[in-house]
Formats: structure tokens, sequence, C-alpha cells
């Protein structure tokens, strides 16, 4: 169990809620999970990476379902090395089809997908929805942020950087700033749309070795899951300090093995992909 200055507590212990603990393209299984997330039903869904699909967990369900994709190509229904999803409040499935560059929307209960962005993107990998039914996308080897107006469909650039974008997360109950992580660089940047240069930056090679996906509480905490140093950081909002609070050198169980997704449900539990175990955990708020 970990006690932070904040008063929150996690169990070390996790449970997993996505996987089987195998490799494999089953109904019960994951292969590589990239990215995670958790409606308000603690339904967990998962970028089941190298399987080309989208799974969905039921809580308590020992099996997924698929609900986007399935197999790897190009056409509507299948998609090609995923790595990103969101949902907007509609229940409309958004996905970062990283390999076949573009990002595809899903209707709740439709097996295609419709293209929204396609020839102007470079390996997209994160999606986030604010709160004005934009669509902000880590274009990852273009090196930008940019943001799909859904209502207009118009593609604009937020901002370039020289360094390649890969996590995104809007702050709480915001719509104009969000967070980014970066593949070729230990720091988060903190934006806000319509000024010039980021705002805030979190981190440095000191606490962040490969920070993948990023995830922000009610509280906006950030929370960065660390492929480098297998571990999931967390800096505080009021206080500003960083802490480990899953990896790294703790008595984690079970081990942690290069996070790339993190995420939280309604009652601030942890959810984390773990690689070589091919399952998604949850760690519990106390």
């Amino acid at each position: 169990m970990l006690i932070l200055g904040n008063g929150m507590q996690w169990n070390r212990t996790g449970v997993r809620v996505a996987g089987d603990g195998t490799e494999g393209s089953g109904a019960a299984q994951l292969k590589e999970p990239r990215c995670v997330y958790v409606d308000a039903n603690d339904t967990v869904y998962v970028c089941d990476t190298v399987n080309g699909r989208i799974q969905k967990w039921p809580k308590g369900a020992t099996t997924g379902t698929t609900v986007a994709g399935g197999s790897e190509g190009a056409s509507s229904n299948q998609l090609k090395m995923p790595l990103g999803l969101t949902f907007d409040k509609n229940g409309i499935l958004y996905v970062a089809d990283t390999e076949n560059h573009r990002i595809q929307k899903f209707s709740p209960g439709s097996a295609s997908g419709t293209t929204l962005v396609g020839s102007s993107l470079n390996k997209p990998y994160g999606v986030a929805v604010d709160g004005n039914n934009n669509l902000y996308i880590t274009d990852h080897d273009n090196l930008k942020v940019k943001r799909y107006n859904i209502n207009t469909s118009t593609l604009t650039d937020v901002f370039s950087s020289s360094n390649k974008p890969y996590g995104i997360a809007f702050l709480s109950n915001s719509s104009n700033q969000f967070y980014v992580s970066f593949d070729s660089s230990p720091a988060l940047e903190l934006w806000t749309v319509g000024v010039s240069g980021a705002t805030a930056t979190l981190g440095s090679s000191s606490t962040h070795v490969e920070p993948k996906s990023i995830a922000v509480d009610r509280y906006n905490n950030v929370y960065v899951a660390d492929k480098g140093k297998t571990q999931i950081t967390m800096y505080c909002a009021n206080s500003g300090s960083v802490k480990t609070i899953v990896g790294g050198s703790s008595n984690t169980s079970p081990s942690l093995d290069e996070p790339a997704g993190v995420a939280f449900d309604a009652n601030m539990n942890l959810y984390v992909t773990y690689k070589s175990l091919a399952s998604v955990y949850k760690f519990s708020l106390i």
C-alpha cells in the first residue's frame, strides 16, 4: 500500500481486469496492449495493438469483445497498430489507427469505422476530446498536435515541436489546457489553447526515461506511464511533489513491465497496461 501526502492511497497489489496473462488473439487474450480507457460503468477498453483491435471488457468479464478492428489492415473494419482511443459524450469511439496514419470514428454498435482525418497525419498516437467537440491528436512523426473540429470537419495545427508527441490529456473540467508527453523528451508540457508556447513543464531526465500515456485526475494531479523506468509517476497539483505510485523500485505485484497505458475509473482506481503479461491490471484506491 502506498500513502501519498495528499491523502490518497493505492494498493500495491494489482488485480487483472483484462487479458488472461498470455499473448494471443483469442477473446480472453491481448498482445502488447498499449492504451486503456475506463468508462463510467467500469468497462475497460484496451488498444490490443498488435492484434489490430479495440477490446471491451465489462466489469468482472473474463473475455473481451471486439468493438473496433479485429484484423490488421486498412479497410473500414480493420486497424493497424492502434495506439490511442477515447470517447466523446455521445459514446462515439475515436481510435488513433497509427500505422494506417488515420483517425477512425466508430458509432456505438458499428463494426465499421469512418475516417475523420487521414492523408495529413503521420503516425497519430494519442487522442483526446474537449468539452467543445474538438478532437486533439498527437501527430507523432509530424511533430505536431492537431485539433479536429467534429462539428465542422476542419483540421488545424495547435502547435509544432522539435520532439515527437505521444500522450495527451486535458485538465479536469478544462477545454483549453492539456498536457502532452513526448517520445524524444523526458519533460511533459502544459499547453493552453491560443497561447504561444508551453505554459509549464513537468519532469526531467531524473524523473522520466520514456514517458508514454498520460492521465489527469479530478484534482488535476498528473500521472505518467514511464515505459523506460517501468513505473507510474504522479505529479501532485497542490504540493508539486513527484511520487512513484506503481512500479519502479517498489514492491508492486505483479512487477510492472513496460507500461504504456494508464487510466482511472470514476472511483480513482488506477489501471495500467502490462506488455509481457498481455494484460491490464487495476490498483484499487483505499
